[in-house]
């Protein structure tokens, strides 16, 4: 039996940079320099080789997704853009528009992961689907990396 695609929920904040790197908005550093500079979208390229070789599709639920427009999303995912399908539902809460797009796509136990820092915007307890990230650390904290990259070829969670 052929395996299905999986989809990865990603959050950008405190996932593919640090919530820090925001204070370059504040420093009113234009966006675009913020991410040439490093500060923000640092780790995407770290996400990108952990779903090396995988099928794994990416739908965001980021607040970007309310701020810029598609194209904007996608030159800012990088390498992921190849592996982008869409955005959660801008009316429903952050869990609930994840479960919306689970809803519509027929998802079972194990083909969908979300990736964010914010554990106030799920269900206590943490659903067995959320890697939750330190927002300094985000991917680049290997624990969540070796979970991301179990989970994105198929191996069980262990705990």
């Amino acid at each position: 039996m052929m395996a299905r695609r999986k989809y990865l929920f990603l959050d950008f904040d405190g996932v593919l940079h640090p919530v820090s790197a925001l204070q370059s908005f504040a420093m009113r550093m234009p966006r675009r320099a913020a991410i040439q500079q490093g500060r923000l979208f640092r780790w995407t390229q770290i996400l990108e080789e952990l779903l090396h070789g995988s099928d794994v599709h990416i739908i965001v639920h980021s607040a970007w997704r309310r701020l810029v427009g598609e194209p904007e999303l996608l030159e800012y995912l990088g390498l992921l853009a190849a592996r982008y399908c869409g955005v959660t539902n801008f009316e429903l809460t952050r869990w609930n528009g994840i479960r919306h797009a689970v809803a519509q796509l027929s998802l079972n136990e194990g083909e969908w992961c979300v990736l964010d820092d914010h554990a106030s915007q799920f269900p206590d307890p943490l659903p067995s689907e959320v890697v939750l990230c330190d927002p300094e650390l985000g991917i680049w904290d290997a624990s969540v990396r070796n979970r991301i990259r179990a989970w994105a070829i198929g191996e069980p969670h262990q705990g």
